[in-house]
């Protein structure tokens, strides 16, 4: 007949009160690392944010401007046998321009025109008329640079035309001023002027002139 059974389980049984006691006491133990390991990922992260909101506030910042916008030298706009009328808020004529060929250049905002042919109408029925070679005018058509045989004619009730030859006038028709940049000539009647640069006003009939001057000036008959 074979041995009990009971008697070999009964000796590899651990010692009473030993060895329950010790497993049980090594529970929480295993526990609490097992909850620290769970945490250690959390921690580091949390810790990287903290880093990098350090690096954040002490990282000097740097202003970068926006760059700005390049205007080409190369024309974009080419007119042939052209005029170009402009009109005020009240749909009147200001200004027309006439011309053999145009170019526009965004660089300079100007158009180049030869053989141009201004008119410009101003305040109190004042007209400006003015022909030349050449002229540069600006996008809003108020300036008007003209140059090579350059010649302008004022116009304005109960007055005398004035006529200004030059090879360099300058035409601003927003302030009513022309301005003579070489030596030019200027006609009133039969009063001739004559001189190194000069300014004239179109709303008084005021003229400034400067270097040297010469006039002759024909008497007033009454």
């Amino acid at each position: 007949m074979a041995p009990p059974v009971v008697t070999a389980l009964n000796a590899l049984a651990p010692p009473e009160g030993q060895g329950v006691r010790g497993q049980v006491r090594s529970r929480p133990l295993h526990s609490a690392l097992d909850a620290l390991v769970a945490y250690v990922p959390l921690a580091l992260m949390v810790g990287l944010a903290g880093a990098s909101f350090w690096l954040l506030r002490v990282t000097p910042t740097f202003e970068v401007s926006a760059p700005s916008a390049v205007r080409s030298n190369v024309p974009d706009d080419y007119l042939v046998n052209f005029v170009s009328r402009s009109f005020n808020e009240a749909g009147q004529l200001t200004a027309e321009v006439f011309g053999d060929t145009g170019t526009h250049v965004p660089a300079t905002g100007n158009m180049l025109i030869t053989n141009p042919r201004i008119r410009s109408w101003g305040d109190g029925a004042a007209i400006t008329v003015g022909r030349a070679k050449r002229a540069l005018i600006d996008d809003g058509q108020t300036v008007y640079e003209l140059t090579g045989n350059a010649v302008v004619t004022h116009i304005r009730p109960n007055r005398e035309q004035v006529v200004i030859e030059g090879e360099h006038l300058r035409m601003d028709t927003g302030t009513d001023i022309l301005r003579a940049l070489t030596p030019s000539r200027v006609t009133s009647g039969k009063d001739v002027v004559t001189g190194d640069s000069m300014v004239f006003q179109n709303v008084t009939g005021i003229t400034e002139w400067q270097g040297h001057v010469r006039a002759v000036f024909q008497p007033r008959t009454q």
